[in-house]
């Protein structure tokens, strides 16, 4: 502990400034909870130590003024950003709760904000302790008071994750206060506590190029970079080496911003959501063999900064076109992942008609699941032909009947075919294929991996297995009959894929139901109860629960009645052509579902 020093000494005449190669704030109410409690039960008069603090002196310009002529020394933080950002937004709490708990200490609030939030710089602007990155300086600073008011609705994830936070350490130190005695005099004791007695182990680069080290290798607090993180830091990186004059900084930034705003927009910011995008730009654009991505390290071997050690003015060339590729295939990806938004796909928007059917089918290839293998394509196509929708849906048509045949139904794992369809997405971006050479290639993979004899056979053996129910398919091949009875009556299904379950119309259970043991015996009863014929989609599963089969039915004359004949779906409406339910009842229903579904994946010839 002797070589660890206090908070108060690390913040003295410094300022810090988080470089634009690090991850944004990335800590959750866990983290922050977890850094409030450690504080909160410190012992009186003990050491805690912390963490580790590494900085790296900002060797040009390095130094900042104040209003009164007072020096600090700028510093990049390289590991500690998470505990030193989070400390900033404790230190604005704690002299916001001085100021309306205690109001008569307004002078140490004053100096708690001066020495710890901000204090005023020769050109009369705040001269903020700790600047973040340039995706959420702003936003920090305003929740700070050392800027404009922060939007209403944070822009990215991080601008979420702060957001939160401040209301969390606020929301913490109005509950201490509210239940102390002494609101003041906690709130001294929880400043000293920070200030004093929580230690670092401070350790400041001496050379560059450890700083190009130490990032590949830092893991705050458990939660390490994710690979989206990791390419921005490399392209940051690569723009500090670079011996040409470049802007490539502010061209990594101005991408990630629109990147992280679209992923959010679309809710997919999970680090799998980052992944699927980079491999899935990756494969498309530069390497379509699928074991050769190997995440950041495929990036940093295809723009080899020793390679191009004497090519500086290509390898920016590159570097410049990898990141604004990226940030332009941000919104196709999105789209493909997520199409079910209110904005999503708006380059159709001048073929609204067309652009509704394009949801539509996209939504049916995110229900099946298998995305991996198919979203570059998508992609692919999306950006080779700008705005035209028509051949985006006729893709998208071939892609679900694919993946519907070869993973649902035939139960493929989902590598299967990928080559061959990562080899396509690249084809056509490379413009190596025109649009009509896409069909035959796609229906050429599907026959080899589920042909026609293939699909019905799949099909016959889940029939023959009768065990529907298990099958993961199940849900999105009644919803798709659904749809089929629906558009029979001119209608789009009415409920939404979310809503509906799945519901027995045999009970799984039938109790000492006298009408299903009249109909079914046991050997029966295990015979039907899982086959297609006896299954529906269902939006009131719970209160069907064992009724009889004519109760279950019901009549039209009684709205009130949770029955099928005043169900909201198609598919249930349509068990009351029977009057009993019976093994012939299921088999008949179960030919007609069969039959429509061969058709409706049917190979073309």
């Amino acid at each position: 502990m002797s070589n660890t020093i206090t908070m108060q000494e690390i913040f003295d005449r410094k300022v810090f400034e988080v470089p634009d190669y690090q991850r944004s704030y990335s800590w959750e109410a866990k983290q922050v909870r977890d850094f409030l409690e450690d504080i909160q039960f410190m012992s009186p008069n003990r050491r805690h130590y912390t963490g580790t603090v590494v900085l790296d002196p900002i060797r040009d310009n390095g130094r900042r003024t104040d209003r009164q002529g007072g020096h600090y020394k700028r510093f990049h933080i390289v590991d500690g950003q998470q505990r030193l950002t989070t400390s900033v937004l404790l230190f604005h709490a704690i002299s916001r709760a001085i100021i309306a708990f205690a109001p008569d200490e307004g002078e140490l609030a004053e100096g708690i904000y001066k020495n710890y939030v901000a204090t005023a710089g020769r050109n009369k602007l705040p001269l903020p302790k700790v600047s973040l990155n340039s995706d959420t300086n702003e936003f920090f600073q305003g929740l700070v008071d050392n800027g404009p008011a922060p939007m209403d609705e944070p822009g990215i994830a991080a601008h979420r994750r702060l957001k939160r936070a401040s209301e969390q350490i606020h929301r913490h130190l109005d509950q201490l206060c509210e239940e102390s005695d002494d609101p003041g005099r906690l709130l001294e004791d929880l400043y000293t506590k920070v200030t004093n007695q929580m230690h670092f182990t401070l350790y400041e680069t001496e050379d560059p190029e450890e700083v190009g080290i130490i990032f590949e290798v830092m893991n705050d607090r458990g939660k390490p970079l994710t690979e989206l993180e990791k390419v921005k830091n490399f392209l940051v990186y690569a723009s500090t080496t670079l011996d040409v004059p470049n802007d490539l900084r502010d061209v990594v930034n101005r991408a990630w911003s629109k990147i992280l705003r679209t992923l959010m927009g679309a809710e997919l910011e999970s680090s799998a959501d980052e992944d699927l995008f980079l491999r899935s730009n990756w494969r498309y654009r530069y390497d379509p063999r699928p074991r050769d991505w190997k995440g950041v390290e495929s990036v940093k071997q295809h723009e080899n900064l020793r390679v191009h050690r004497d090519q500086h003015h290509d390898l920016l060339g590159q570097l410049t076109g990898y990141t604004t590729g990226l940030s332009d295939s941000c919104v196709a990806y999105a789209d493909a992942v997520n199409p079910n938004r209110s904005d999503a796909f708006k380059s159709f928007s001048g073929r609204p008609k067309m652009r509704e059917e394009v949801k539509v089918w996209n939504t049916k290839l995110v229900r099946i699941n298998v995305l991996q293998p198919i979203v570059p394509i998508m992609m692919a196509v999306r950006e080779r032909w700008r705005g035209e929708a028509d051949k985006y849906l006729e893709v998208l048509r071939l892609c679900e009947r694919f993946s519907f045949r070869v993973y649902a139904v035939k139960g493929s794992r989902s590598d299967a075919g990928q080559q061959r369809l990562f080899g396509l997405a690249h084809r056509i971006a490379q413009q190596e294929i025109g649009f009509d050479d896409i069909k035959p290639e796609i229906l050429e993979e599907l026959r080899h991996r589920c042909d026609e004899s293939e699909f019905r056979r799949s099909l016959a053996q889940l029939n023959s297995e009768a065990d529907w129910y298990e099958w993961d398919g199940l849900k999105y091949m009644l919803y798709e009959y659904e749809t089929h009875l629906a558009q029979i009556k001119g209608q789009n299904p009415g409920e939404d894929w979310d809503e509906v379950t799945i519901e027995h119309v045999l009970p799984q259970q039938p109790s000492n139901s006298n009408y299903w043991n009249r109909m079914f015996d046991q050997e029966q009863h295990e015979r039907w109860v899982h086959d297609i014929g006896n299954l529906t989609l269902s939006l009131s599963n719970s209160s069907y629960g064992n009724r009889d089969f004519p109760d279950k039915s019901g009549s039209v004359n009684d709205p009130t009645l949770r029955c099928y004949a005043n169900s909201k779906l198609y598919c249930e409406r349509d068990l009351t052509r029977w009057d009993d339910w019976t093994p012939e009842s299921i088999e008949a229903r179960g030919r007609e579902i069969m039959a429509w579904a061969r058709e409706r994946w049917a190979d073309e010839s």
